[in-house]
């Protein structure tokens, strides 16, 4: 059975977003997406090119960690 996995190399994967915003651009429309469009797809695929995707990830889990913190000691408190 197929595992179809994600390569680990980022060039790699992007030439795969890259594919598939290029098929997006051919069958969008005719098949009806209305969600995940080829603007959508280059959008996330030059965000993450810039690294900013990658800020906002490592920025939202240092709040994840923090709030996990502050709420550990809160209930320390009690």
């Amino acid at each position: 059975m197929a595992t179809n996995r994600l390569p680990d190399q980022l060039d790699r994967l992007f030439a795969l977003a890259e594919d598939m915003a290029d098929g997006l651009h051919a069958h969008e429309a005719p098949v009806g997406i209305k969600q995940n469009t080829e603007a959508a797809v280059r959008a996330d695929l030059a965000a993450a090119r810039a690294g900013t995707l990658f800020t906002a990830l490592s920025d939202a889990r240092s709040a994840v960690h923090e709030a996990e913190n502050a709420a550990g000691a809160a209930v320390a408190q009690l």
